[in-house]
């Protein structure tokens, strides 16, 4: 732009918008600053549920619950027994071994008040060999049964069983095991009492060869073992 005086000014910037506002506005979108409004009607409205139906929700989902708790606390006690099981077996074989190892009769006792298995080893086999002393070892400590599970008989079965004078023929029974890998013969029975049942697992040890047999008693194939669970099961 050249102004009367012949000098070349410079326009000032459009107030309006100018070309750079139009560029601007070219910009924008169509629909700015409009408002969008929500659809009425029918479609608006969303669904839910009635009282009745909520009830019916929390009802069976009670129902489940309880059943998955039942169903669990008796599989519990079936884990527990069986573990127990294991350890008692991995005990037998290991103090058979350590026997032999150190060159002293150990001996396999159960406690009469928690009913948690230790062992005791012959303090000196040439002048005393009726004294016998704690044997501490990890795998003893390795060994203690799972809470509830307790050993509910322990008898010897072999005819060349070492029997102690004056022995209860009630109390649970001791188990030798000897220097020369051999041990006494032996069926224990652990047990975990439920609320509706009893998990009783038999463990028989043969003395001779050192062979660990174990299985869970099953009363509804076995007299014997029906006879046995309910004697348990009537035990306090």
């Amino acid at each position: 732009m050249i102004s009367r005086a012949g000098r070349r000014t410079r326009r000032p910037p459009d107030r309006a918008g100018g070309a750079v506002g139009n560029r601007l506005d070219a910009r924008r979108p169509a629909d700015r600053g409009r408002r969008v409004c929500a659809p009425r009607g029918q479609d608006a409205r969303r669904g839910g549920f009635t009282l009745m139906e909520l009830i019916l929700v929390l009802l069976l989902a009670s129902i489940l619950a309880g059943l998955a708790v039942a169903a669990f606390h008796g599989s519990l006690q079936s884990v527990q027994a069986r573990d127990s099981a294991e350890r008692i077996v991995l005990l037998l074989r290991t103090a058979s071994a350590e026997a032999a190892n150190i060159g002293k009769r150990l001996r396999l006792a159960f406690d009469a008040q928690t009913g948690q298995p230790f062992l005791t080893v012959q303090a000196d086999p040439l002048n005393d060999p009726t004294t016998f002393t704690p044997y501490h070892g990890w795998w003893v400590d390795a060994s203690r049964l799972q809470a509830g599970v307790y050993v509910a008989r322990c008898e010897l079965t072999g005819p060349d069983a070492f029997y102690e004078p004056d022995t209860d023929p009630d109390a649970l029974a001791a188990v030798n095991f000897y220097f020369d890998g051999t041990s006494d013969s032996a069926r224990i029975l652990l047990a975990r009492r439920g609320d509706e049942n009893v998990w009783a697992i038999e463990i028989v040890l043969n003395g001779v060869d050192g062979t660990i047999t174990q299985r869970r008693l099953d009363p509804e194939e076995n007299e014997q073992d029906a006879k046995l669970i309910e004697d348990l099961s009537q035990t306090p």
